[in-house]
């Protein structure tokens, strides 16, 4: 290559070096990312909303065992006074059967007086008909414990919250029928009294030696005596329909006849306590000893003292 010519390319070599632009460092900065300000509030709101479901959790779990804990003592409440009123109803056909079980023991007399004429008891003394004509005459009342009825008539709203309109009714029946026939048997009861007192009033208008055969005699308590065979018989029906009615309320509320007759059993159990039960004989005085002539004297003594005194 000439000379001239090599040196006008290195001319215009160094003259293109020079006037290339300043080299540019490209260095970009991290651009921001729209999505991290979503994170953020995505995160708040999440925080947000656990706080609120935690503190809505633990206001329902307060209340909530609060409430469960109140309606199974209220459930607790209605099965014990369920457990009242129904060993209420068969405390009384427990009653019925012992009342039963004695009528059956004075027909055994009832029928040795019916088999014999009313003058055969003129010839036994008085002293030896006393117990037997008692025993036909003066008969129990029939009665049963109102306190259980009240509290289910007096209760009824509370009753019927339990929302069990059938077991309502259907006890409701049975506190009617037990009222039936405690007033039925005590009217009969009552009729006997009145036939045997008419026959103390006026012992002149009956016949026999003594006030038990004119008892005995007379012809309207004889057709009472006759009675008590169907007594008795009347009396073990009416229990077997109170238990019967009872058996239904058992099924309507749940609950089982062993702990119904548990709870019965307890119910009626007598406490033991140290002191003895009253006697009435105790607490009368004696009778008055007339051919006791000092008692009498000294009577006598103090009334005349007291009649006569200056």
């Amino acid at each position: 290559m000439p000379s001239e010519t090599r040196h006008s390319l290195l001319t215009f070599l160094y003259m293109s070096k020079r006037s290339l632009p300043p080299k540019i460092n490209f260095s970009f900065k991290k651009k921001t990312d729209l999505s991290d300000g979503k994170s953020s509030k995505k995160a708040f709101w999440s925080s947000l909303l656990m706080t609120f479901l935690a503190t809505t959790i633990s206001i329902v779990l307060t209340f909530g065992t609060a409430k469960l804990l109140d309606h199974r003592e209220r459930v607790k409440d209605r099965k014990l006074s369920a457990l009242m009123v129904m060993s209420n109803i068969e405390t009384f056909a427990n009653k019925l059967e012992i009342f039963a079980n004695d009528m059956e023991r004075r027909d055994t007399i009832g029928a040795w007086i019916l088999s014999k004429p009313a003058e055969y008891f003129d010839s036994i003394p008085e002293v030896e008909l006393q117990r037997p004509v008692n025993r036909l005459v003066a008969l129990n009342l029939l009665s049963h414990d109102k306190t259980a009825e009240s509290i289910f008539s007096d209760n009824i709203d509370t009753w019927k919250n339990m929302g069990n309109f059938q077991f309502i009714d259907n006890v409701g029946q049975c506190f009617s029928m037990m009222n039936e026939i405690e007033r039925y048997w005590n009217d009969w009861v009552f009729e006997v009294e009145e036939d045997s007192k008419e026959v103390v009033a006026h012992p002149d208008q009956f016949k026999g030696e003594n006030m038990y055969s004119k008892q005995i005699g007379y012809s309207a308590l004889r057709s009472k005596i006759a009675r008590i065979h169907r007594w008795s018989g009347w009396l073990r029906y009416a229990a077997a329909t109170i238990r019967y009615s009872n058996e239904k309320n058992m099924a309507l509320i749940g609950i089982s006849k062993k702990e119904l007759d548990e709870f019965t059993e307890l119910r009626n159990k007598d406490i033991a306590i140290s002191s003895q039960k009253p006697n009435a004989n105790d607490y009368y005085p004696t009778d008055l000893d007339v051919n006791n002539l000092p008692t009498i004297k000294s009577m006598t003594d103090r009334l005349d003292s007291i009649a006569y005194k200056p």
